[in-house]
């Protein structure tokens, strides 16, 4: 149970960056990368990156922000 759970929080992340991509065109990506592992991970660093970003681009923070505060191993039990 624990590889799935290991896996999944990386995939969500980088699925939700290529989603992420086409919405912020002119930032860097190595910012949003840290910006989506950062809110994923309720860690609350930032490279002031979060006030830049649209509209979409924070709804695509708030979901990171929700999926890492639920956690993976939540998700794992939903998917399983």
């Amino acid at each position: 149970m624990s590889v799935p759970v290991a896996v999944l929080g990386p995939v969500v992340v980088v699925m939700g960056l290529f989603l992420w991509l086409p919405t912020q065109p002119g930032l860097p990506f190595v910012n949003r990368t840290f910006e989506a592992f950062s809110a994923f991970g309720m860690v609350g660093l930032s490279m002031n990156t979060t006030p830049r970003l649209n509209e979409a681009g924070q709804l695509i923070v708030i979901v990171f922000m929700y999926l890492g505060r639920t956690g993976p191993l939540t998700f794992a039990i939903v998917i399983g």
